[in-house]
């Protein structure tokens, strides 16, 4: 079965990605934790991660990997990830050279400015409803380690939810 072909200029939207994202943030922090030895990378599924998968949307949009099957999008994102945190954890590179400790700030104002000008195109409408979540934590609202799960089951419900919504919108428009 060959994968839907992605293209952000389209105003339709690429559940295949979508999904593929979706199991990127899952299995980037599993992986990361077998490889790595760290439990608690195992358990991490929250902002760190988010950070991650915007990097592998960067690169998809970039390298325009569209004539992949929806597998293979879940493989290259799972890989820049668990690399991203290879560089990061266990080489201790501080987090100014690989622009992780920014990139969330800079990508949420480029999805709100993206956001309000393309308002028709539901790519963006989700990349900016799944930062609503990460920012408030980022900002300083910290929870406690142990309550880390909270701002995944956030990102997670407002991903599914928003999901269904572009499945109906589109269906209603054939």
């Amino acid at each position: 079965m060959i994968g839907i072909r992605m293209d952000v200029r389209n105003p339709y939207f690429n559940y295949h990605f979508s999904i593929a994202l979706l199991l990127s943030i899952i299995l980037i922090p599993s992986i990361s934790g077998i490889f790595f030895d760290d439990l608690l990378w195992f358990y991490a599924l929250g902002v760190k991660k988010l950070k991650l998968v915007v990097l592998g949307v960067i690169l998809y949009y970039e390298a325009k990997l569209t004539s992949f099957k929806w597998y293979m999008n879940v493989v290259i994102l799972t890989a820049v990830g668990i690399v991203i945190d290879f560089l990061s954890k266990i080489m201790h590179w501080p987090n100014f050279i690989i622009g992780l400790k920014y990139l969330p700030l800079l990508f949420f104002v480029f999805a709100i400015v993206v956001h309000w000008k393309k308002k028709d195109r539901p790519f963006y409408h989700l990349l900016f409803l799944t930062y609503i979540p990460l920012m408030f934590l980022h900002l300083n609202f910290r929870m406690s380690e142990t309550m880390w799960w909270c701002d995944f089951l956030l990102t997670l419900v407002i991903w599914i939810v928003s999901l269904i919504v572009l499945f109906r919108k589109e269906k209603s428009r054939l």
